[in-house]
């Protein structure tokens, strides 16, 4: 009998030591698909995968697409009702309409439950207010964002230094440090500015927002939804965007996309650009002929101020998912302070928590590049709650504005009929 219960109080305590066990990898086997866009810190991700797996018994397999490609993929996949993806990534212009169409799955439930959630992961309190709000509908929130990016004003300090150029304040001011850098570079490959100028969404009116939001204009009249492109100021502001171009940019600047600017600027062939603060470790890079001969400040302002442009992009859970909670577990690992600052310590230069901007080894690194965490960090601040429209299309509406920012430069119409016809259509396409 003694030995029984001894053989008895053995088996116990081995199923104890085995349950416990298992229960810190509740998830250990499982496999989750990542769907996610070809960027700088994908490789920073990878390399950090085998401590989630370790630490969790998840493995994660990551599927990636260019941004363009990503995002529509997506939409045909998630309206189609496939279970592809257990982690998904959505812009914050699509946030509330995949939110709507019933794709995403709401956080809050995961992050209220102790028992799913790691406080130290998640440090709510420690992502920007205006990411947060981006990517929250209807009270709820919808995805954790991912990376947030203000823009910044990259300039060639050498060749302001060189011609006694002040770094401009204001978009008149920015106009005319153009008009004498064409003066001063004619001869050479290098074009006094460059932005991105094709009518995507993610180009042409991710830049001319800055100029929209600084001349006191926006794309709605959000009291009452009515469009307001045609007022003075926007009118105004598609001119200057347009100036800024087709008198010192490139040729055919109309074409110009993301990727033209990005290799320009790393080519050297650039004096200026707006553009993301994420991409100063693409200019600084050892390849980049830009690299060390930078400036950095705020985006210039208009007579209502600086309006900075932002964007963030959120990771979710797609509401076709069988893995929700697996899927949880590393979307809250992913984005936690931890792995934010190990990027930012690791080359990247998308810092989207108040602990990486203020960490000392963030601030140490930026010894380096003068003004750019003062630039970020007054973009942050000045940014409008909303830098695309606030609006359930906002893609299409912006896509029409990036239409009438293209009539402009090319010719086809001036600032004024070309705003006028895109408030009209925008106002058939809302109603």
């Amino acid at each position: 009998m003694k030995k029984f219960v001894l053989l008895l109080l053995v088996f116990v305590f081995i199923f104890s030591v085995f349950g416990i066990a298992q229960s810190e990898k509740p998830y250990e086997g499982t496999t989750i698909t990542w769907v996610y866009q070809e960027h700088p810190t994908t490789p920073l991700y990878k390399h950090k995968l085998e401590e989630f797996e370790e630490e969790t018994g998840i493995k994660v397999e990551i599927v990636t697409y260019p941004y363009a490609e990503l995002v529509e993929k997506q939409r045909v996949t998630y309206s189609l009702g496939k279970n592809e993806f257990d982690v998904g990534f959505v812009p914050e212009v699509a946030t509330v309409e995949w939110a709507e169409n019933g794709w995403i799955t709401a956080l809050d439930g995961f992050i209220n439950d102790s028992d799913l959630t790691k406080d130290k992961w998640v440090a709510k309190d420690d992502l920007f207010d205006l990411a947060l709000k981006a990517h929250s509908y209807e009270g709820q929130l919808w995805a954790l964002p991912a990376y947030t990016e203000s823009q910044v004003m990259f300039y060639r300090k050498d060749l302001f230094e060189e011609y006694n150029l002040e770094v401009p304040e204001t978009w008149e001011e920015l106009l005319s440090v153009c008009a004498e850098l064409e003066e001063n570079l004619e001869g050479t490959n290098i074009s006094p500015i460059v932005l991105r100028a094709r009518r995507e969404r993610w180009n042409a009116p991710y830049i001319f927002g800055n100029i929209l939001h600084g001349y006191g204009a926006d794309y709605f009249n959000y009291q009452n939804m009515e469009p307001a492109l045609d007022t003075a100021n926007a009118i105004k502001s598609a001119q200057i965007f347009s100036d800024l171009l087709t008198k010192y940019g490139p040729q055919g600047p109309a074409s110009l996309n993301w990727e033209d600017v990005r290799t320009m600027m790393v080519q050297g062939t650039a004096a200026i650009t707006i553009d993301a603060s994420g991409w100063a470790s693409t200019f600084e890079a050892s390849d980049s002929k830009s690299a060390g001969k930078l400036g950095y400040a705020p985006v210039p302002k208009g007579p209502a101020g600086r309006g900075t442009g932002w964007s963030t992009n959120g990771l979710f859970i797609p509401k076709f998912s069988d893995k929700k909670e697996a899927a949880w577990q590393f979307i809250q690992w992913a984005l936690s302070p931890e792995n934010r600052l190990y990027q930012v310590t690791h080359g990247s230069s998308y810092i989207d928590r108040h602990s990486v901007i203020n960490n000392p080894q963030v601030v140490a690194i930026h010894d380096e590049f003068p003004g750019f965490l003062e630039s970020l960090d007054a973009g942050l601040s000045s940014a409008p709650d909303c830098h695309y429209p606030c609006s359930m299309n906002a893609e299409s509406v912006a896509e029409r504005v990036g239409v009438a920012l293209s009539q402009i430069m090319t010719g086809q119409a001036s600032a004024e009929k070309a705003m006028e016809q895109a408030n009209k259509d925008i106002k058939d396409m809302m109603e």
